[in-house]
């Protein structure tokens, strides 16, 4: 039986959370002989002690670990491992990121970061390191999107024969509810976690004139703060505040998956203001109900609705979409649904299993028929990782059966 480790620390909802239980289903069908150890499903600190880490995988026997995040530990070295990169954002010279105090006390004490800052400075050395050890430590990167690849490839360009775009599924619950535009009124939608990339700020600013010039009747926000940016924050709650005193803004800070579906199924379009994004779930999802999707030109979210996006290029040309989606007769936004859910289900929990259980095989082999002893890379950090898991491979038993998923689950030590 083959035995996979993924590093499954879920947390709040998110997109790594969502990708995590759609990753599990998928390969659960795509390999129902494989056996998944979620190693680390608690709560708690995003960095691991490392040489523990390797213990438990050689404890376990695992044939190949999957790395979810850029915080993901690195795997022994006769571990094979995968390397889950969603976006590069955080690398960009001009991104805004947290500072390096706020993103340490996020990641949690790690002997990774010995040296690193954690001051008021931006956290971009941690950020580079982290990326650094994962990407060159992986015998195979899986990226959601064309244009994540070509990012990570500009900023890592020994990856280009690792990296492959790899579909990320739609999550099963999607499509539960048929999208159909509101007989009256028109219903904005908003969803993404409050950072400044997102846009969020001058978005209710651009919203509150549409409401004010009669072209839209609500915005709803679905997301919470993301840790650090705590400026930003402050500002956002205060302006949301502001529009639910108006009465033209409702916020959701939790909600439950059925109630996020019955707002892609409700709402006239969904708009995503961020300034970038690697993937952009929400917008996949929406798609998926038959819901327009309002959204940048030239990145992710172009990538995944093509045509069938109602683009801008700046910001203010936010405004420009929303009425070019309220000028569409709505019979043709209803005759297009079908192609906008067609589109996103392409991404079927089949296509992300068999995608990943192909890169995983061909790893196993790759690696199998690799000298003992190198890595692919040869790096001196990859020689520093090592140097934190010797010791012989253990003969544990199978992990015991876990959910009906047509896979062997076993939840590993938090």
């Amino acid at each position: 039986m083959t035995r996979i480790a993924i590093d499954a620390r879920r947390g709040p909802a998110s997109g790594v959370r969502t990708f995590v239980d759609s990753l599990v289903g998928a390969l659960g069908e795509a390999r129902a002989d494989w056996s998944l150890l979620l190693m680390n499903d608690a709560p708690g600190a995003l960095l691991r002690d490392e040489e523990s880490f390797a213990h438990e995988l050689r404890a376990a026997d695992v044939d190949a670990y999957i790395g979810v995040q850029y915080w993901s530990p690195v795997a022994p070295l006769d571990v094979p491992q995968l390397r889950v990169v969603h976006d590069v954002y955080v690398l960009l010279e001009d991104a805004r990121i947290p500072t390096s105090g706020e993103l340490r006390r996020r990641l949690g004490p790690s002997t990774v970061l010995d040296g690193m800052p954690s001051d008021q400075t931006p956290g971009r050395p941690i950020y580079q390191l982290l990326f650094s050890r994962g990407i060159e430590s992986a015998g195979r990167i899986a990226v959601p999107s064309a244009t994540t690849l070509r990012e990570l490839v500009s900023h890592f360009p020994g990856s280009v024969d690792r990296a492959r775009v790899t579909p990320f599924a739609v999550p099963s619950m999607v499509g539960a509810s048929r999208w159909s535009p509101p007989s009256t009124g028109f219903r904005l939608l908003n969803v993404g976690n409050g950072e400044p990339r997102r846009r969020q700020l001058p978005l209710l600013a651009l919203c509150r004139e549409l409401w004010l010039g009669g072209l839209i009747d609500t915005l709803t926000m679905v997301g919470s703060p993301e840790f650090g940016f705590g400026e930003y924050r402050d500002r956002l709650k205060y302006a949301q505040e502001k529009g639910r005193e108006e009465g033209w803004l409702v916020v959701h800070t939790e909600i439950s998956p059925s109630q996020l579906m019955d707002l892609y199924a409700t709402s006239s379009a969904l708009v995503v203001s961020s300034e970038h994004e690697g993937f952009c779930y929400p917008a996949l999802e929406a798609m998926a109900t038959g819901l327009p999707v309002i959204g940048p030109r030239g990145g992710a979210v172009d990538d995944l609705c093509g045509d069938l996006l109602f683009g801008y290029q700046r910001f203010a040309e936010i405004a420009e979409a929303v009425v070019g989606v309220r000028e569409t007769p709505r019979s043709r936004l209803i005759n297009t649904a079908p192609e906008r859910i067609r589109m996103a289900r392409q991404r079927t929990r089949i296509a992300m299993g068999d995608a990943f259980a192909r890169e995983i095989e061909s790893m196993i082999t790759d690696e199998a028929e690799r000298p003992r002893g190198r890595d692919h890379t040869g790096s001196a950090a990859s020689a520093a990782i090592a140097a934190t898991s010797s010791g012989p491979r253990s003969n544990s038993s199978a992990p015991s059966s876990g959910p009906a998923t047509g896979i062997a689950v076993t939840r590993g030590l938090p």
